[in-house]
C-alpha cells in the first residue's frame, strides 16, 4: 500500500501521525554537525517536547559526542529537566566505524573547545542511556515519539531488553537508509546503517511504527552559505557563531549547501506531511560484504509468495521549500528570538482572543441569494483573530501570549501543535 501525505505551511498540522500536546519525544543522536542543527529545531519546536537525549557513539566516539550533547543543550538553553544519557561506545556487532573525515575528531569540526571555552554550564549526564529508553517507553507508551539520527545501536539494545516495552510506543522517526539511491559511505549503503548493520536490520525487523527519512530525501534539502550569512553574519552572540563556525566546517566537503540529514528526521516528526511516503517491505543487510548496511526494499511487483522484509514506511518525496521555511523560522533565527525574550525592552504582548479551526471549501463560483453550491478541496487551516494576531506579533519578533479557550478534541490537538 502507498500512503501520501499533503504537504502545507509549516506550523500546520493535519494528520494523525502528528505530535500532539500530550506527546513526549526521546532524541537518540551522535553530534555531529547536522545533529548540532537537529537538536536546534527539536528544541525550539515545542510540539516536539523534548524529554530525554541519549548519545550513541557514530560521527566520532561515545566521550566526545556525549560531550558535545551537554554543552550544546546549555548552548540552545535547554530546560535543566531535560534528561541526558550516554549510550553505547560500540556497535551491537561488527567493527567500529566513524564520520570524522567529515564531522572532525571531536565531531563539531574541531569547534567543540570554542563550547569548552565559553564558560557553558555542561548539561548533568546519566550513564545509562538504553535504560532510560527502555524506563521513558515504559512511564510513556504511546506517547512516547523516538527521534533516532544516529547508529541504531540504542535503540536495538532496548528492543533485546524489553521488546514488549519498546513496541508500546508512539513512533519512530530514523534517520538512515539509502534505499533507492547510491549510499554515502559505499555503493550500497548510508552511514548510520553501516556503522550499525546487525542494529539497523533488529530495529527494522522489530515492526515499530517506524518512518525512516533516508538519502533518498535527505540530499534534496540543504542548507547554504547564503543562508547561514543571512542569519548569523550580522550576529556575533555564541549560538550565532557557534552553528557559523559548524556550518563552515560542513562547507568544506559540501560547499554549495550541506544536506540537512538530522533536521529533516526531525521535521518530519513535526509535520508529517513534508515527507511523502510510501510502506515498502525493507530490511538492511548485515555482515561484512560490500553489501553491509544496504537498505534492501523487495521492489518485486509480481505476487510472490511471501515479500521479504518488515513493512515500513519510507520517505521517498520532501516538500523541500516547506521544510527550509520551518527550519530558517526555528534554527536560523532560534537564538535571536531567544535574546529578545529576555532582553528587559523586548517588546511583550498579551492577545486575548480566539483560536480555532477553519474549515474552508474550495468553489469556482458565488453563490447567489437563497443558492446552494456545492465545492471540492476541503482544507483544515488554524485561524481565528485572536490567534493570527498573537502569530503575526510573534513573527515580528515579539515575546507573545495568547489567552483563549480551546476544547480537546482533534481539532484542538492540531491546533496547539500549529501554535
Amino acid at each position: 500500500t502507498t500512503r501520501t501525505n499533503t504537504t502545507t505551511m509549516p506550523g500546520t498540522i493535519h494528520n494523525g501521525d502528528s505530535l500532539s500536546p500530550t506527546t513526549v519525544t526521546l532524541f537518540d543522536t551522535d553530534p555531529g554537525i547536522d545533529d548540532a542543527f537537529a537538536l536546534a529545531l527539536a528544541l525550539a519546536s515545542p510540539e516536539v517536547n523534548l524529554r530525554y537525549v541519549t548519545t550513541v557513539a557514530g560521527n566520532t566516539g561515545i566521550r566526545a559526542v556525549t560531550r558535545n550533547a551537554a554543552h550544546l543543550l546549555s548552548l540552545m538553553q535547554a530546560d535543566t529537566d531535560v534528561v541526558l544519557a550516554r549510550g553505547a561506545g560500540v556497535p551491537v556487532a561488527g567493527p567500529v566505524r566513524n564520520a570524522r573525515d567529515f564531522h572532525g575528531s571531536d565531531g563539531l569540526g574541531g569547534h567543540q573547545r570554542s563550547l569548552l571555552d565559553a564558560g557553558l554550564k555542561a548539561h548533568r549526564v546519566r550513564a545509562d542511556a538504553v535504560r532510560l529508553i527502555i524506563e521513558a517507553a515504559a512511564r510513556h507508551g504511546p506517547a512516547l515519539n523516538i527521534i533516532a539520527v544516529g547508529p541504531l545501536s540504542n535503540v536495538a539494545l532496548a528492543l533485546r531488553l524489553a521488546p514488549d516495552v519498546m513496541r508500546s510506543i508512539g513512533r519512530l522517526v530514523i534517520m538512515g537508509g539509502a534505499v533507492r539511491v547510491a549510499g554515502n559511505v559505499t555503493a550500497a549503503a548510508e552511514f548510520n546503517f553501516f556503522a550499525d548493520p546487525v542494529a539497523a536490520a533488529e530495529v527494522i525487523a522489530a515492526g515499530l511504527t517506524t518512518t525512516v527519512v533516508p538519502l533518498d530525501v535527505t540530499q534534496q534539502v540543504r542548507c547554504t552559505p547564503k543562508a547561514i550569512q543571512k542569519a548569523f553574519g550580522h550576529r556575533s552572540d555564541l549560538y550565532a557563531r557557534a552553528m557559523r563556525d559548524f556550518a563552515d566546517q560542513a562547507f568544506k566537503r559540501q560547499p554549495h549547501g550541506f544536506a540537512l540529514h538530522d533536521p529533516l528526521a526531525v521535521a518530519a516528526a513535526i509535520l508529517p506531511e513534508v515527507v511523502r511516503t510510501e510502506r515498502v517491505p525493507l530490511q538492511v543487510v548485515t555482515g561484512t560484504g560490500i553489501a553491509a548496511g544496504m537498505s534492501l526494499e523487495d521492489a518485486r511487483t509480481f505476487d510472490a509468495a511471501v515479500s521479504e522484509g518488515t513493512l515500513t514506511d519510507v520517505a521517498f518525496g520532501v516538500d523541500t521549500n516547506a521544510v527550509l521555511e520551518l527550519f530558517e523560522a526555528r534554527v536560523l533565527r532560534f537564538g535571536s528570538r531567544r535574546r529578545s525574550r529576555h532582553h528587559s525592552n523586548a517588546s511583550r504582548v498579551v492577545v486575548v482572543g480566539g483560536a480555532n479551526m477553519d474549515l474552508v471549501v474550495k468553489s469556482t463560483v458565488l453563490p447567489r441569494a437563497g443558492e446552494t453550491i456545492s465545492g471540492g478541496d476541503l482544507a483544515q487551516v488554524p485561524g481565528g483573530k485572536g490567534a493570527n494576531q498573537a502569530v503575526a506579533a510573534a513573527r515580528a519578533g515579539a515575546a507573545v501570549a495568547l489567552i483563549g479557550r480551546v476544547g480537546e478534541d482533534a481539532f484542538a490537538r492540531d491546533l496547539y501543535a500549529a501554535l
